[in-house]
């Protein structure tokens, strides 16, 4: 794998909070932020495959009843993996 340099700055308290962990977990910097920016990629691109199958269960649910609560569950479940909901899904689970 290349691998391409980044420099970037940090406020204070986030790079102390980086230096605590990454030392705690054995790490150093460049696996660290690697990792962080893993993390973030995953967050905000979503799995299109869960997409694909939500938007095929909305053309035609089952019952009109479960169809909401697909997606209010996926909505909730996004949630959960951190701050990133996209509008559309937004939107959806607002039309309900």
């Amino acid at each position: 794998m290349t691998a391409r340099k980044i420099h970037t700055s940090l406020p204070q308290p986030q790079y102390l909070a980086l230096e605590r962990v990454r030392k705690r977990l054995s790490l150093g910097r460049s696996a660290a932020v690697q990792q962080a920016v893993a993390l973030w990629l995953d967050a905000t691109q979503g799995d299109a495959r869960v997409e694909a199958y939500v938007r095929g269960y909305m053309a035609r649910p089952d019952d009109p009843r479960e169809g909401r609560a697909l997606v209010l569950a996926w909505a909730r479940g996004l949630a959960k993996r951190g701050p990133v909901v996209r509008d559309s899904a937004r939107r959806q689970r607002c039309e309900l």
